[in-house]
């Protein structure tokens, strides 16, 4: 199934909030069943100087597509998520529905301005900047051909 495909389809985003430690193996968890793989987030805001804190939580979601197969999925997810939860606490496992054009558009949430140095700015090309007179600015527009790893 190819991409564009993808996008004609509504899918359900599955996310679960979790400590450091429990990301990397619940995101296994999540990956054997979703569609393109699972993916973890710790959001990092310039205020924090853009670095990562083990202390803040993390968040591992992941794409399932809404087809025959979503129950038998979701369902194997949840008990996975149940098993782990009996060794570490983690958060409530969140469910939503997103239409065909949530899902083109979803990823666009995690990028952000992102200022290199004192004058170089890379902008998302959807987000709205003024530079200062002495900035230059990069537009990019990564569409869904870039992952994180």
């Amino acid at each position: 199934m190819y991409d564009d495909e993808i996008c004609a389809m509504n899918v359900i985003e599955l996310s679960l909030r979790v400590d450091a430690e429990s990301a990397e193996a619940l995101a296994a968890a999540f990956n054997e069943y979703a569609y393109g793989g699972a993916v973890i987030e710790q959001v990092i805001t310039p205020e924090q100087d853009e670095t990562l804190d083990a202390a803040r939580p993390y968040t591992v979601c992941a794409f399932l597509l809404k087809d025959e197969t979503l129950a038998e999925k979701q369902r194997a997810i949840e008990r996975a998520v149940w098993a782990y939860s009996m060794l570490r606490p983690v958060g409530e496992l969140e469910t939503r529905e997103l239409a065909e054009e949530d899902y083109a558009h979803a990823w666009k949430k995690f990028y952000t301005v992102l200022h290199v140095g004192a004058r170089t700015v890379i902008k998302p090309s959807w987000l709205a900047y003024t530079p200062r007179a002495d900035e230059i600015v990069i537009e990019l527009d990564p569409g869904m051909a870039f992952g994180t790893g």
